[in-house]
C-alpha cells in the first residue's frame, strides 16, 4: 500500500508540472516560445511517466529483458525481502501459536451460538460481555492516517479476569463468531500472499515506478540499465531518440529566443 501511494504521488506531481508547462505555452506570445514550452510538457510526460511505466511492465513480465547492475538488483531485493520477511515472521508466529489457535477454534466450537448473538456494538468502547467461562471486551481502533484500516481489537479473559488472548482484525462482520472466523481465515490467506510476494521478489520481478525512475532519467549515458530482449531494445531506442530530439529542440528553441531578444 505504501509503495502504491508513493508512486501515485510522484506521478501526480509530474502530471501537475506537465499541465503547468502546457498552460504556460498558451501564454507565450511567440510561436517559438509556445513550441518550447509544449515540447517541455510532452517531454516530462513521456520521459518521467510513460517510459518508466513501460519499463516497469517490461521488467516484471520478463526480468531478463533489461539488464540492471547486479549490485542494484541485490540492494533493491534486500529492501523488499526484509520488509516481507518481517511481516511473514509476525504472521507465522501467530499461526504457530497453537494456544491461540486452540482457544479461538474451541470458542467457535463450544460457544458459537453465544458468539453469534454478540453484536460488535455491544462490546465496543471497552464494554464487557460475560459468558459461562470467559469475558470478552472489544474496542475499535480508528484511522491515525488516511490510508490506515479501521481495526477491531478483541480481548478475551478467563472468568477470573486473567487475559487469555488479544487480537485485532479489519473484519467488517458484526457478530463475534464471524469476526473470529474471518480473523483465522485472513491469517492463513496473509501467509499465502506473503509467500507469493517473496517468490516474486526472488525472481527479480519486483520493480515498481519509484524504483525504476532513477535509472531511466539519464537514459542516454547510463550503463546500469541496458535492454536485452528485442522488445526492450525497440522501446529503449525510441526513448533515446525522444530524449535526443528534445535536447536538440530545446537547444534550438533557446538559441532562437536569444536571437529574437538580441534583435529587439
Amino acid at each position: 500500500m505504501e509503495d502504491y501511494i508513493i508512486n501515485a504521488l510522484i506521478i501526480a506531481i509530474f502530471i501537475y508540472v506537465t499541465r503547468m508547462f502546457w498552460i504556460f505555452s498558451k501564454r507565450k506570445q511567440t510561436s517559438q516560445g509556445k513550441l518550447l514550452f509544449k515540447t517541455i510538457s510532452l517531454f516530462i510526460l513521456l520521459h518521467f511517466i510513460v517510459f518508466p511505466l513501460i519499463y516497469v511492465v517490461q521488467i516484471n513480465r520478463n526480468p531478463e529483458s533489461i539488464k540492471i547492475e547486479k549490485s542494484i538488483i541485490e540492494s533493491e531485493k534486500e529492501i523488499k525481502l526484509k520488509k516481507l520477511k518481517s511481516i511473514k515472521q509476525r504472521t507465522d508466529s501467530i499461526l504457530n501459536n497453537n494456544r491461540e489457535k486452540y482457544i479461538l477454534t474451541k470458542l467457535l466450537h463450544t460457544d458459537k451460538n453465544s458468539l453469534e448473538k454478540i453484536i460488535w456494538r455491544e462490546i465496543d468502547d471497552s464494554r464487557l460481555v460475560f459468558l459461562d467461562s470467559i469475558i470478552i471486551r472489544g474496542n475499535t481502533k480508528y484511522r491515525v492516517i488516511p490510508d490506515d484500516d479501521i481495526r477491531k481489537l478483541v480481548t478475551i479473559y478467563k472468568s477470573d479476569g486473567t487475559k487469555l488472548i488479544e487480537f485485532s482484525t479489519t473484519s467488517k462482520k458484526e457478530n463475534l463468531a464471524e469476526i473470529i472466523l474471518e480473523y483465522l481465515i485472513d491469517l492463513n490467506s496473509e501467509v499465502d500472499l506473503i509467500n507469493e510476494q517473496i517468490k516474486i521478489v526472488e525472481s527479480n520481478a519486483f520493480w515498481n515506478y519509484r524504483q525504476v525512475l532513477p535509472y531511466t532519467l539519464n537514459i542516454l549515458f547510463t550503463s546500469n540499465f541496458t535492454p536485452q530482449s528485442r522488445t526492450a531494445n525497440v522501446i529503449y531506442f525510441i526513448h533515446n531518440i525522444m530524449v535526443a530530439g528534445f535536447l536538440l529542440t530545446f537547444i534550438i528553441g533557446l538559441f532562437q529566443n536569444y536571437l529574437l531578444v538580441k534583435d529587439e
